[in-house]
């Protein structure tokens, strides 16, 4: 099954900003209800936000942000169909809606469709799993470990074999899982798997080659072009300012600190400032693009070795002047800080250097930036907005535990033997 990320946005009406806020403290409240209408019955959500956004000299935006499954336009009839109350009303709040009233479906599809931001970078965690299968496993699993976990210490099973004799056993006799063996249980299809892989190679094979042709049928134009972009980068690190950690607002990191670790999941929505220069805009969007060749090849449920990431994307918005960064991940916002910075400094002080008060660097993602850990922090707090509203079809799952879960069940659909088992009983 495959992925959408993408957000819709809208610029605010600041006369009814107050109204805008009163919208949100109701779906809030209507999120809390054990059912969590509008969202809890829609069928391909994954993930949904608002939050608005007040940057300065900006205009205030509205960022409804959607990580679903399937294509826009059946979705699209899916969320207007279950939400247009709440869309209706959050949306009257900007300044070029006009859909007369939440009855309107046909003119909200379209102002929605009108509000698409496609992502510029993205990572999905869980490739290839549907709300529903991860529904549907979470379910077989916590049922079969019941079954597990009700045998007493003489009656478990004394060997691997046994053991996943036993576990076949009480699925078949449940009589309500035919769907493990009669529907496909792969991620992806070969091929899936294997093109983002063959897209980059190629990507950077066409990219060297047309390099090494131009050095050698204009050497000195192409190496003095070399040149010359790097001192203009060098240049622009010399003279850009960064922020200081002393400058991060400690009521606003408290703040944000009061809307976290309420569950095992976590939400970060973060707003930057391009650099102004025409050479930093161009040179976010290669880096961009770059990064997104380079994650679509993670398939394995981590990025650059970051385990806990469900779903996050950059998008560029007014017209390439602020960088809009969203994530749903797993375990508090300090271990997800230090994870990127042990493990994918390289790629986020590329893309975020080219941003506003990013802690000094130099040759764009050779030195400094993020391996910094105290000023990136402090930077990564500063530029961080509290969603005003947020959701998640299963609040209580990390990436990794859906993907024991999907593995118990393609071992059950497909038996694996040898260190596969023991692989495969361990997920338990």
């Amino acid at each position: 099954m495959t992925s959408t990320i993408l957000t819709f946005t809208a610029e605010v009406d600041p006369r009814r900003r107050g109204e805008l806020d009163q919208v949100l403290a109701g779906l809030r409240e209507s999120l809390r209800l054990p059912d969590q209408p509008p969202f809890g019955g829609m069928r391909s959500l994954h993930f949904a936000s608002v939050t608005v956004f007040d940057t300065p000299n900006f205009p205030s935006r509205l960022v409804f942000e959607h990580n679903f499954d399937g294509e826009l336009e059946p979705y699209l009839e899916e969320l207007v169909g279950a939400a247009a109350f709440w869309i209706h009303r959050l949306f009257s709040c900007a300044t070029d809606y006009r859909a007369p009233s939440d009855s309107s479906q046909t003119e909200i599809r379209n102002y929605l469709k009108a509000h698409v931001l496609r992502p510029a970078a993205y990572h999905i965690g869980n490739v290839g799993r549907s709300v529903t299968r991860i529904h549907r496993e979470t379910g077989l699993r916590e049922d079969l470990e019941g079954k597990i976990d009700s045998l007493g210490r003489s009656e478990r099973p004394a060997t691997s074999e046994a053991g996943y004799a036993f576990v076949r056993q009480e699925m078949e006799r449940a009589g309500k899982y035919g769907w493990v063996t009669q529907e496909s249980h792969l991620r992806q299809t070969p091929e899936e798997k294997s093109a983002p892989r063959r897209r980059l190679w190629l990507t950077a094979g066409v990219l060297l080659l047309g390099l090494v042709a131009l050095l050698f049928l204009f050497p000195r134009a192409t190496g003095g072009t070399i040149v010359l972009l790097v001192v203009v980068l060098l240049l622009h690190e010399a003279l850009e300012r960064p922020m200081k950690p002393t400058e991060l607002s400690p009521d606003h990191a408290r703040r944000l600190a009061e809307h976290e670790d309420h569950l095992v999941q976590n939400h970060l929505a973060s707003m930057t400032v391009v650099k102004p220069s025409p050479f930093r805009r161009v040179l976010l969007r290669i880096v961009l693009w770059a990064a997104n060749l380079v994650a679509r090849t993670s398939t394995d449920g981590t990025l650059s070795g970051i385990p806990s990431i469900h779903f996050a994307h950059w998008v560029l918005l007014d017209q390439g002047r602020r960088l809009l960064f969203l994530s749903n991940f797993d375990g508090s916002w300090e271990n997800y800080l230090d994870d990127f910075i042990d493990k994918a400094s390289p790629g986020l002080t590329g893309i975020w250097s080219n941003t506003v008060g990013f802690p000094r660097t130099w040759l764009l993602a050779a030195f400094g930036g993020s391996r910094d850990g105290v000023a990136f922090k402090a930077f990564a707090r500063q530029h961080q907005v509290p969603a005003d509203v947020w959701y998640s079809a299963y609040p209580t799952l990390t990436v990794k535990q859906i993907d024991n879960q999907s593995t118990l069940r393609e071992g059950l659909a497909a038996p694996p033997s040898g260190q596969q088992l023991s692989a495969w009983l361990r997920c338990w």
